[in-house]
């Protein structure tokens, strides 16, 4: 079976499960001319992600995305990084069921994680972390 991170359709046995197993809480770094450090949360039906970021000018604030839609592991929508309006798209990856038996280097192994892309003002940056090891209750 043929399995890479951006063609999940043609993977059924990834996408079992994955509504439940790309829940719970996130470590997240962002890198671009925004970076800094910061959590994701992945509910059931929304992704919030906050951080304390730096921008290249040297201006500390905060990340602030809340309340975006998560539809079939994909969320878009707004927020603000630095009092800057921004757009996000991302999307969370649950682990590949099926790991460890072959050669499948190209999925997520041990743990979903998340990537998003954030643009605002003329600049960007990407932010991208792995579930932590114990989901919420």
């Amino acid at each position: 079976m043929l399995c890479t991170l951006g063609v999940t359709a043609l993977c059924p046995a990834v996408l079992a499960d994955s509504a439940t197993d790309v829940l719970g809480h996130y470590t997240i770094y962002v890198r671009g001319y925004w970076s800094g450090q910061g959590d994701a949360t992945v509910s059931s039906g929304s992704v919030a992600i906050t951080a304390t970021v730096r921008s290249v000018t040297g201006q500390t604030g905060a990340l602030v995305i809340s309340g975006l839609p998560l539809v079939n592991n994909h969320f878009t929508g707004t927020g603000t990084v630095i009092g800057v309006a921004v757009t996000v798209d991302g999307r969370v990856q649950p682990p590949d069921p099926t790991a460890g038996s072959g050669s499948n280097n190209q999925t997520v192994t041990t743990n979903a994680v998340l990537s998003a892309t954030i643009l605002g003002g003329g600049n960007g940056a990407r932010a991208a972390g792995g579930r932590d090891a114990l989901p919420p209750p």
